[in-house]
């Protein structure tokens, strides 16, 4: 079991990593100027975000309220200050789409996530993606690794 949760999370660093800009390194290694910081992070335009409950940041009710339901069904609990959400704000993206939902598995990239907790389906997170769309980020797989039943487990 730790060796598949291992899996899953090398997976997932390995998927992650390499979207963390680097600051370019100025003279003597100190950091560069801003400008050249800025310059040197990518411009997307369109942004989607896949996932599960880690990257949704799962949440019933916190600080912010609610969960965001702007993007996915309130059974997907999306937490208003998600990772991708901070993403998104810190690029500047003039479209962002978060179809990451608590308890999927891979399957619900290509189908619908139903039986949610209050009756909701979430629609297949592929389905956010198009032509135009120049940044995912992916955070899935403890829900297919029994993630949740092994730390349960442990209790």
């Amino acid at each position: 079991m730790l060796e598949s949760f291992l899996a899953s999370l090398a997976v997932i660093v390995s998927l992650v990593a390499p979207l963390t800009p680097a600051a370019p390194a100025g003279p003597q290694g100190q950091q560069g100027s801003q400008e050249a910081r800025t310059s040197a992070v990518p411009k997307y335009q369109e942004y989607v975000a896949l996932g599960d409950s880690w990257s949704a940041d799962v949440v019933i009710l916190n600080a912010q309220g609610l969960p965001d339901t702007r993007y996915a069904p309130i059974d997907c609990a999306q937490s208003m200050v998600s990772y991708p959400k901070q993403v998104a704000k810190a690029l500047g993206v003039k479209v962002f789409r978060d179809a990451t939902c608590g308890s999927a598995t891979t399957e619900h990239f290509y189908e619908p996530q139903t039986g949610l907790p209050t009756g909701g389906t979430n629609p297949p997170q592929f389905d956010r993606l198009t032509r135009t769309t120049d940044l995912v980020t992916v955070g899935i797989g403890g829900n297919d690794a029994g993630f949740a039943a092994a730390a349960i487990s442990c209790i």
